[in-house]
Parts: structure tokens; sequence; C-alpha cells
């Protein structure tokens, strides 16, 4: 559809209004430009950290989708809406259908205008935030890092100091010893003396002279001893005057340390109070110019319409089929969807055609009744030394005749010849095929040994774990194992031919 507007008649009321509507012509599109784009800036800041992981050839097209979607779209439908309410009013169309529409698009112009008005809002205070002043957070780091450094040094001195100290009283303790040791030999040596020269006649004189030798030893280690404790003392008073200037210096160094602190927190605290302040006097009035835009559209596209009005300028729409028909639209946007669906069944039935055709099922055996006709006949031949003589066998099979059962003959097996193997003493015997001699108790033996053999190796695979992990076997498992191995011997006998080797 198409839309001219009729050209107006020269007079005077359209060479008054020709400037103002001039001028208007450009104002609307710029101030429509002007308000779509802080709406987007709102909606920028909603999307922004969504599409900011994604690469540009899809951030661009992300961004412009979103323009022309939430921000320019509804500021033109707005500037619509209001030219076609004026234009309602001015030409008094109050009934009938007319009150609905201009009810809906009263409507319309409330929300729209409510949710630019907002948007704007909105980017405008995203906008002088990114534009005004940061807030600086309040960093006690350095503050801190101080602290901590002079700390670790005030306590280092204080081990060096102490160390310092123990080793100058150790060194006195030392040197006492060695002192007082000097003294101790002579008086011991003069001990021995004594105890050399012992005799039986002068055992009284001699016990004398190494007591007196003794109490002098004696009153020598007291003096050592309080001597010693004197020095003790000396390096605990040394020590503990060593921790009272510490922890002197570590009070005084956390007073200086919380001074620093109130002091750095004060001067950030009233930078920032600074800072918000002129960030919300920016913050007011970006969004006065931001709000105001929409309002501006308004008033713009309703004096343009009052212009219209004024000057007889009315739209002479201009109209096909095409406007009225979207079978066209519905083709188009339909397409994809019937090319899967077709394709998807043409293919389908092509596989069903590639479909082997059913066979017939098959025809169940007939069951036998007489199992007379089901005995199977195995002549066995036996050589020796003398004559061979025929001998002909029966077994009774319990399982269903074959095609021959049906004429109710017995089935009569090829006759086959062992071979002969000598023994000493002159014995001759013959060893039969498996399937032929096998009975059910041979069948049972051979699952019995395959059970035990089966039970055999996951024991001794026990066994092995055992032993790597403890070391050892325990007496659980070594039974298992002997009980397995005396089962496997008797079902081996049995098959041999014996009567087993466990009763």
């Amino acid at each position: 559809m198409k839309i001219r507007l009729n050209l107006p008649q020269l007079g005077e009321v359209f060479s008054h209004d020709a400037p103002l509507y001039k001028i208007i012509k450009i104002a609307l599109p710029a101030f429509i430009l002007i308000s779509s784009l802080t709406v987007f800036a709102g909606v920028r800041t909603h999307i922004g950290e969504y599409l900011a992981q994604y690469a540009w050839w899809i951030t661009i097209p992300g961004y412009s989708f979103a323009y022309v979607l939430f921000s320019l779209s509804p500021d033109v439908l707005n500037a619509v809406l209001v030219a076609y309410f004026v234009r309602s009013i001015l030409k008094k169309r109050f009934e009938g259908t007319d009150i609905v529409l201009n009810l809906f698009a009263l409507g319309l112009i409330i929300f729209l205008t409510k949710y630019s008005y907002n948007m704007s809002q909105f980017s405008a205070g995203s906008m002088s935030n990114e534009m005004g002043k940061e807030i600086e957070v309040i960093d006690l780091s350095n503050i801190n890092a101080d602290y901590s450094t002079e700390k670790k040094e005030i306590q280092a001195l204080f081990n060096t100091d102490k160390q310092d100290a123990q080793n100058h009283y150790n060194e006195q303790v030392t040197l006492l010893n060695q002192r007082y040791e000097n003294q101790f030999i002579p008086l011991r040596e003069k001990i021995k003396s004594y105890e050399k020269n012992r005799r039986p006649d002068n055992t009284s004189w001699t016990d004398k002279k190494i007591k007196e030798q003794q109490n002098k030893i004696t009153a020598l280690e007291k003096d050592k001893l309080t001597e010693a404790d004197n020095f003790l003392k000396e390096k605990d008073q040394k020590i503990e005057d060593l921790k009272q200037s510490r922890d002197n210096d570590l009070k005084s160094l956390g007073q200086d340390k919380k001074t620093d602190r109130n002091n750095a927190q004060s001067l950030k605290e009233k930078t920032n109070q600074e800072k918000a302040q002129a960030n919300d006097f920016l913050k007011k009035e970006f969004e006065k110019i931001a709000g105001v835009a929409i309002f501006i559209v308004l008033i713009l596209a309703s004096l343009k319409e009052i212009i219209h009005f004024r000057n007889e300028i009315d739209p002479q729409p201009i109209i096909s089929e095409l406007d009225f028909q979207f079978d066209w639209l519905t083709e188009i946007l339909s397409y994809p969807f019937v090319y899967i669906q077709r394709h998807s069944v043409n293919r389908v039935r092509q596989w069903y055609k590639n479909l082997p055709a059913l066979e017939e099922p098959p025809e169940e055996a007939e069951e036998i009744i007489d199992y007379k006709a089901s005995q199977k006949i195995i002549p066995l031949t036996h050589e020796t030394h003398e004559e061979p003589e025929e001998d002909s066998t029966f077994f009774r099979r319990g399982i269903r005749a074959s095609t021959t059962a049906k004429t109710g003959e017995p089935f009569i097996a090829h006759e086959s010849t062992a071979k002969t193997h000598e023994k000493t003493g002159g014995y001759a015997h013959t060893k039969p095929p498996k399937s032929t001699h096998e009975t059910t108790e041979m069948r049972a033996a051979k699952q019995r040994l395959k059970m035990y053999k089966k039970k055999l190796g996951t024991q001794k695979q026990k066994a092995r774990i055992q032993e790597r992990e403890k070391g050892e076997i325990t007496l659980r498992t070594q039974q298992a194992i002997d009980n397995n191995l005396a089962w496997i011997e008797h079902w081996e006998d049995v098959l041999n031919g014996g009567s087993g080797t466990r009763k």
C-alpha cells in the first residue's frame, strides 16, 4: 500500500504554516532517531553482557536487530498513532467503531510513551555512571603490607637478641663448669692416692682424709650450683626484658596502623562522597534530556497533523490485492517445512519398496507318540583273534524321530567299526563314539567335573591375590582348593570307568 498526500491550496494559511511545516518534516525524524537511540542505550545494557561472549559477526547483527525491534519501531509506531488520534479528534470521528479505534490508539500511545521514557531514563543512568567519576574502593593493602613487614622485622630482631642472650649465658655456664672441674681434679687425685696407700694399720686415718676431700668436693659443687642458678636467672630475666620490648613495639605498631587506616578510610569516603554527588547531578541532567525526546516526538507529530488539517492535506491511499492477501507470504514461509515433509515421506516410501517379501512360516514337526519308531539301531563289530561276530545293540533315545518316523519304521544308523587296542593279558576292547555310549550319568559326571574345575580356578585366583596382598593364603581358601581337587579326582575316576575316589 502506498499513501500519497494531495497538494495544499496556496493561500494565506499555508504561507503562514509552510516554514513550520518544513522544519517539522526535518525535526520529527531527527527526534525519533534521538529517542530511539536513548531507548537502545537501555536495551544494550540488558543484552550487552550476553552478546559480548560472541564474535563481532554475531554481535553487530544482534545489536542491529535489537535496535530496529525494541527501539526504532516503538517510536515510529507511537508517532503514527499520535497522528491518527489527533486526526480523529480534528475530524470529530467519535461514532461507532471510531471510538474503539481511538481508545485502542490512546492505550498504545500511553504504553509506548511509558516504555520509551523508562528505557531512556534507565539508559541515561547507565551512561552517567559510565561517563561519571568512578567510585574508588578503599584499598588498605599497602597499609597492611607495611604493617606485616614491620611486624616481621620486630619479631626477627627479638629472635636474634634472644639467641645472643642464650649463647652468652651458655658460654658462661661452660666456663663455670670448666673452672670447678679444675678444682675437682686435685681432690679426686688425693682420694685415689689415699686409697692406694691404704693399709690395715692406717684404715681409720685413710678414711678420715678421704672424707675431708669429699667434703671439699661437696662444698665446691654447692658453690657451682649456686653460681649456675644465678646465671640461669639472669638469662631468664634478659629474655623476659626482650619479650616485653617486643610486645611494646608491636603494640605501638598496631596503634600506628589503626591511625593510618582510619585516616585513609576517611579520605576515601570524603572523595567518594564528592564523586557520588557529581554523578547524581550528571545522571539527573541526562534523564531530563533523554526523557524529553519522546514527548517532543509526540508534539511534532501532532503539529504536523494539525497543519495537514488546516491546509486540507489528506492522505490518498493507493491499494492493490497484495495489500490484503497474504497467500504469497504463507507460501514463502511454509516452503522449508513442505520441502522437508515431502522429501522425508518419499525417502521412507522408497525404503518400504526395497524391503524383501515375507517368506512362508516354517511347518512344525509332527509330534511323535509311538516312541518305538524313534529307536536307533547301531551295529557294533568286535574284532578279536577269533572270527568276528556282529553285535547289534539297541539304545532307546528320548528324542523326536526323523523323517522315517512318519512311516513307523525304525531308523538304522550306519555301521561304524571301532579300532581295537590290545592290552597285556590278551584282552581287547572297543572305544565307541561318544554320542553313542554317553549315558545320562556320564553327562551329569562331566557337568560336575566342569563345575569343580571352575570353582578350583576361582579359588586359585583368590589365593594369588591373598598371597600378593597379605603374604600368605588363608586356611579357608586352602581348604577350599584341596576340597575341589579331591572332587575333580573323584569325577575323573568316574568318567574313566571307576567307582570314584570319594564314597
